[in-house]
């Protein structure tokens, strides 16, 4: 299967997030937009002591099977869900590593 890599962009609307893009992390609250290159990667986390909210964009689009369905898989399926959607997720979930 051919990848498609995409352009992501991260507007933050609610709560406080870490990022990590590349070699960087930094941290986004509301009004913050936060745009990764296609074949960057790249986590986030809430890390805020509530609710947060992102309002995502992916160019190309094309993903929205993957959201629909990691909520029912748990963290040893998302990998193979996310390849089957032209996404790889590499390495621990962000907030593992603190």
């Amino acid at each position: 299967m051919e990848r498609t890599e995409r352009e992501e962009v991260f507007e933050i609307l609610e709560g406080s997030f870490r990022f990590q893009c590349g070699g960087q992390e930094f941290e986004a609250a509301p009004g913050t937009s936060v745009v990764v290159p296609r074949g960057v990667p790249h986590a986030w986390a809430n890390v805020g002591s509530g609710m947060g909210r992102i309002l995502f964009t992916f160019a190309p689009g094309g993903i929205d099977d993957f959201f629909r369905e990691i909520g029912r898989h748990s963290i040893e399926e998302i990998g193979p869900l996310a390849e089957q959607n032209d996404t790889l997720i590499v390495g621990p979930p962000l907030l593992s590593q603190f």
